[in-house]
């Protein structure tokens, strides 16, 4: 029986290094020893953190200064600035320490937007947006969401007219973002909406315009929103299927109505058990595995669900109970490997940033050197990890967002193909060389291994290469690696030279000498490391 008992004792090294690669961006061997020590109720609530997230601002390399609310929309330099702004976001992913940017992309990837349909401003209002309500209220979000600029922009409701009616956005606000087809059960009749219910909800949505940048601000957010245009309104009452229990919403006549008409209408689609079922599954597959069996379903999904609604839609509790649960450490049942633990293939966005913190590489500062930043992750993380890893980032090729999260059956699978797996296996040798195996110029953004090892304070001592490649290695993989593959590893640092030799040799750096051997060493088993099957896994 999958169980929502909350785990107890301390988590050690192993779950403690498994929490953090599933509910952050940010961790390292420091993190993952401080978290060890911590009870799996108290390491949540340390990466729950606050419940109000607000993002930083992105910095324009030309002026040294944010181009995002400084009064007036941005008309020159919009493409570079848009880049920037994937650059930026990116950044920001790496350096959180709490939960809160891991739940901005999987609300992103939840309420799918794409970046090119829309200015950078309108770009960074919709992740913002998110980020304040990463742990909030999901049926508040769905409201706000709806008259979100970008939103209205990209799935056409901005054009949605009582003359003209579009359904765009109402066909995916049903089936994408909240409650779901279920089975269909008769020609545009599926268990959870009919068609008719499409219909519908497109004339309850119509009048609902993007505005012009700073035009209209969100009085509870302070971010610009869309406009009432109560003239493109159906007025008229709206009666939805019996699915909604025939449920009649009566029609905005004054334009301070329609967003009760709105919220009447969301507050519906959000009182149905399988719209918080939804929600839960997401989440889970999510956090903990792609598999979700009729045990899983009974056990951890519908009680989630349950808790959900009870909560009105704040999150906060349910993210909280899935992750210290028995559950999510395979702590459940008697055999505690390879059902959770090492379960699920990281995405390019988790490579990437996480291998980078693993290894404590330093980036340049934003505030101190955005166009160098920004050159870095556009040439190395964006264009050649993320988009040719299958991630094209913040702009998915379609609404139903990145396939591995939703198609079925591959799931995460789809992250290994032809076209993604070099871009995984390049990794290591681009962020030695700072430089991208599709060619150009180098970043000279590249990490310093001997430095690493020398001065972070994780490793007894780096001299003694079985012990230094143990330490390296431990917390890499969801499961410690056997001996065999640690002898690999070895053999991979050492490259036929004795061990006698690399004592030699890293004492000799460690009192002053060059690095230059032992980098090579270095260089060897991180290649090795990054490149197993074990640390392609989450």
């Amino acid at each position: 029986m999958a169980s929502l008992n909350t785990f107890n004792g301390k988590l050690g090294n192993r779950l403690a290094a498994h929490l953090l690669r599933r509910g952050t961006f940010n961790y390292n061997i420091g993190r993952i020893n401080e978290f060890a020590a911590y009870t799996a109720d108290v390491a949540v609530d340390k990466l729950l953190g606050p419940l109000s997230y607000s993002l930083d601002q992105p910095i324009d390399p030309a002026t040294g200064q944010p181009w995002i609310n400084n009064g007036t929309a941005t008309t020159t330099n919009a493409g570079a600035l848009k880049n920037y702004l994937r650059c930026w976001a990116l950044n920001e992913m790496k350096f959180d320490q709490t939960i809160n940017m891991k739940m901005v992309f999987f609300l992103h990837k939840s309420w799918v937007t794409n970046a090119n349909e829309a200015t950078s401003e309108r770009v960074y209002d919709y992740l913002d947006l998110i980020s304040k309500y990463t742990l909030g209220n999901y049926k508040t979000l769905a409201k706000k969401m709806t008259m979100d600029n970008l939103m209205l922009v990209y799935l056409n409701n901005t054009s949605n007219t009582k003359t003209a009616p579009n359904e765009n956005y109402a066909r995916e606000f049903f089936e994408l973002f909240t409650i779901g087809k279920g089975p269909q059960i008769g020609p545009g009749n599926y268990t959870n909406y009919t068609e008719d219910d499409v219909v519908t909800a497109a004339k309850l949505l119509t009048g609902l315009r993007s505005s012009t940048r700073l035009t209209v601000i969100d009085p509870d957010t302070g971010i610009s929103t869309g406009r009432l245009a109560l003239a493109n309104h159906n007025t008229e009452d709206k009666t939805f299927s019996a699915a909604f229990q025939n449920t009649k919403i009566k029609g905005a006549k004054v334009v301070d109505d329609m967003l009760r008409e709105l919220s009447d209408f969301v507050e519906m689609v959000f009182a149905q058990k399988e719209t918080a079922k939804l929600y839960v599954r997401r989440l889970y597959r999510y956090f903990v595995s792609q598999n979700i069996s009729a045990e899983i379903e009974s056990d951890i999904v519908t009680p989630l669900a349950a808790q959900l609604m009870n909560d009105n839609y704040e999150v906060h509790n349910t993210i909280k109970m899935l992750l210290t649960s028995e559950h999510f450490y395979d702590a459940d049942d008697s055999d505690n490997k390879d059902e959770i633990l090492g379960a699920l293939i990281k995405s390019p966005l988790e490579l990437y940033l996480g291998s980078t913190n693993y290894f404590e590489m330093a980036w340049p500062d934003q505030a101190t050197q955005p166009a160098k930043l920004y050159t870095h992750l556009n040439r190395l993380g964006i264009s050649v990890i993320l988009d040719n890893g299958g991630m094209s980032f913040l702009a998915p090729y379609d609404v139903a967002g990145y396939s591995a999260y939703y198609q079925e059956p591959a799931y995460d699978k789809s992250w290994f193909n032809a076209n993604t797996i070099i871009s995984r296996y390049k990794l290591a040798e681009m962020m030695q060389t700072g430089k991208s195996y599709l060619g150009g110029s180098a970043t000279n953004v590249v990490i310093n291994l001997p430095q690493f090892v020398k001065n972070s304070g994780h490793f007894t001592d780096p001299a003694d290469v079985s012990l230094l490649v143990e330490e390296l290695a431990e917390n890499m993989f969801a499961e410690k690696p056997d001996n065999d593959r640690i002898s690999y590893f070895i053999e991979s640092l050492l490259d036929g030279v004795p061990a006698e030799d690399w004592k030699y040799e890293w004492e000799a750096y460690a009192q002053g000498g060059s690095s230059e051997e032992v980098n090579i060493g270095l260089k060897n088993l991180m290649t090795a490391l990054m490149y197993s099957e074990e640390f392609q896994m989450l």
